[in-house]
């Protein structure tokens, strides 16, 4: 699965995760359903949101689902500005994530 490597995922996370998978929710609603739970924690950064749209991205993309209405979104995350961000959350962990970005930018932007 191409799930970001390092994020193991939650229970909150899993549980939303089976909202798509077995409760047939919509990929659009399973994703907003998951910002809006993390959005209310004083923990939530930029690049928890990023994780998440990276991972809910890369799982729809492999049961080839649409990913459009989160296009502009990923894009925006997948952009070079915001790697030093990445790289100084994530620390060792970064590598893991860039590599799954990297495919992620590969699949919105084929060249």
């Amino acid at each position: 699965m191409l799930f970001v490597s390092f994020l193991p995922l939650p229970a909150k996370l899993t549980t939303l995760v089976s909202l798509y998978e077995k409760f047939a929710y919509s990929a659009k609603d399973t994703l907003y359903s998951t910002i809006g739970e993390y959005d209310y924690s004083s923990d939530y950064t930029q690049i928890d949101e990023c994780c998440i749209y990276v991972n809910f991205a890369l799982m729809f993309i492999e049961k080839n689902e649409s990913i459009d209405f989160m296009k502009v979104r990923l894009l925006e995350f997948a952009g070079n500005k915001n790697l030093e961000i990445y790289k100084m959350e994530l620390k060792d962990e970064f590598n893991l994530f860039y590599s799954d970005l990297c495919n992620l930018r590969n699949t919105l932007n084929p060249t």
